[in-house]
């Protein structure tokens, strides 16, 4: 039955109140409405805190986002550390979170690199007897080396390395005394590699001697020595040193008190352009050949972008390095590279010049594409250029080279060419006028096509080398004029006097001409023949060519 309060109907329970009601919810991510129940008040909402968790990551390759579990929230994020994330462990010139690297060893080519520690011996001068003992139940013999050369530590296997020395087996009844006559006599046993003792004679003609003596079945060997050698390899003190040939430092060994390992420089991802005082780049008429991006820096570190206007050394040095590009001048003297200091300047260009192209791709071990006239006349005129780049691609393009270090007065060396299958024009005109050129690459294509050789060598008046050629099927104008005017090649139909190295086109096997594949090819050289030779015929070069 319904009770009112004038026209309101009211509840007849709890004094005509609602009765009250409490919640529990969980925060999250997102607003929570709380609402009571139909017919109930709400007395109490406890909001308890949403679940938390903790997250450790790794650093990779790529961005990395660290989200919580659904209804969680993070609480903290652990990114891990390595001790070893140090200048010195990170490769030259690469920058990885705020650290550019320092180190230099590693990798498959570049500069030589050794690692350096000191070396220390310490020796122990004793006089007394050292004893080996042999026991029929466990140890039947004994190697014993010995040499009279001084033994030099290994620091690879920990052990001594011995010239020139001799090793004895000893059974257990065995004596020995070895037949040479020697002040000092150098001795290790097998059971201490990295120790040697050094016997001294009292006498000359009194050679060192292995004695056995036996008691209750326990054999023992003695021998007297005067020192007793270890060596030990400080590890605490390492740095690395560079040299520009093996030979520089001896391949893990000792050297002036330190120890050498031959460690190899990391692939360098960039071109260096190393001047004898500090010089400016630009291109000729400072606007960009290329189609993608280059940068330069001066410390390996911080990189602009080049856009061809005049940039600056900063201690003689400078360094390129290209994204995305399959040109850099694409066969236009407009966008040559035109270097400028006073005129005693003088460059060298080292590394690999695909690292202009995509340096990404280099460093994977690729080789980027080249379009048209990919370098064509790049240095074209550069007369203080006097070290090439390396030119490493054996996929090439029209014209990719052609006129590339025309007038390069100072380069003295060619680069080495390993392309075997060459394409027009490819290498035509590329060294025209290098009157400091003395040396030519070897060039071993065996597929030619028009003009790939085409003025090569024109005017080249130092060359002394001459390339062998291995290619039996010619192609039109492929060597036209190609040593014209390199005065120091000397050719003579006859093997007489000076003349004496055999010289033929092809080098070897019947070979097929084309038109004018060999028009002209030693036209004004310094021999007895000069002008077009003959296919399948054999020349004769001077004593002072080579061939290469």
């Amino acid at each position: 039955m319904a009770v009112y309060l004038g026209s309101k109907a009211v509840s007849v329970y709890n004094g005509g109140q609602m009765a009250p009601e409490e919640k529990t919810v969980t925060a999250g991510t997102s607003p929570i409405e709380v609402n009571a129940t139909s017919g109930k008040l709400m007395s109490k909402v406890t909001v308890n805190p949403t679940p938390t968790e903790e997250k450790t990551v790794t650093p990779t390759t790529e961005n990395l986002i660290v989200a919580p579990v659904e209804g969680k929230q993070l609480s903290q994020v652990t990114v891990q550390g390595d001790a070893n994330f140090l200048e010195e462990n990170i490769a030259e010139g690469v920058t990885m979170w705020g650290k550019t690297g320092t180190h230099q060893g590693g990798g498959v080519s570049g500069q030589y690199v050794w690692s350096k520690q000191y070396a220390g011996s310490n020796y122990t001068y004793e006089s007394k007897s050292s004893i080996y003992t042999l026991t029929n139940d466990s140890i039947e013999s004994v190697d014993i080396e010995y040499s009279t050369t001084a033994p030099v530590y290994n620091i690879e296997t920990k052990k001594w390395d011995m010239a020139d020395s001799t090793i004895i087996t000893l059974i257990n009844t065995d004596n020995f005394i070895p037949n040479i006559i020697a002040q000092e006599v150098y001795i290790r046993m097998n059971s201490e590699p990295n120790i040697w003792y050094l016997y001294r004679e009292k006498d000359p003609g009194c050679p060192f001697s292995v004695g056995s003596a036996s008691s209750n079945n326990t054999y023992t060997k003695t021998f007297t020595y005067s020192n007793k050698y270890t060596a030990d390899i400080d590890s605490s003190y390492i740095e690395y040193v560079t040299g520009e040939t093996e030979a520089d430092y001896p391949d893990g060994g000792w050297k002036d008190g330190f120890w050498y390992v031959l460690k190899l420089a990391p692939i360098p991802t960039y071109l260096s352009f190393i001047g004898n005082e500090d010089f400016t780049l630009k291109t000729l008429d400072t606007h960009k050949g290329w189609d993608g991006m280059l940068e330069y820096s001066t410390d390996k570190s911080t990189w602009n972008t080049w856009n061809g206007t005049e940039i600056s050394s900063a201690g003689s040095k400078l360094y390129l390095r290209g994204t995305g590009n399959t040109k850099i001048t694409g066969n236009s003297t407009n966008y040559k590279f035109v270097f400028t200091g006073t005129d005693a300047l003088k460059i060298d260009c080292e590394g690999n010049i695909e690292n202009l192209l995509d340096y990404e791709t280099v460093s994977a071990g690729g080789h980027p594409t080249m379009v048209t006239g990919c370098y064509g006349y790049m240095f074209h005129g550069c007369t203080s250029l006097t070290t090439a780049p390396e030119l490493p691609a054996t996929t090439l393009a029209f014209g990719c080279y052609g006129n590339m270090f025309n007038g390069c007065t100072s380069l003295t060396t060619a680069p080495e060419l390993p392309a075997t299958t060459l394409v027009t024009g490819c290498y035509a005109y590329m060294f025209y006028g290098c009157t400091s050129l003395t040396s030519a690459p070897s060039l071993p294509a065996t597929t030619l096509d028009v003009r790939c050789y085409a003025y090569m060598f024109y005017g080249c008046t130092s060359l002394t080398s001459a390339p062998a050629l291995p290619a039996t099927t010619l192609a039109g104008n492929c060597y036209r004029y190609m040593f014209n005017r390199c005065t120091k090649i000397k050719l003579s139909t006859t093997q007489t006097g000076e003349y004496q190295t055999t010289y033929r086109i092809p080098k070897s096997g019947t070979g097929t001409t084309a038109t004018d594949a060999l028009i002209d090819m030693f036209k004004d050289t310094g021999g007895t023949f000069t002008g077009t030779p003959s296919i399948n015929t054999t020349y004769y070069l001077s004593t002072s060519n080579i061939v290469v």
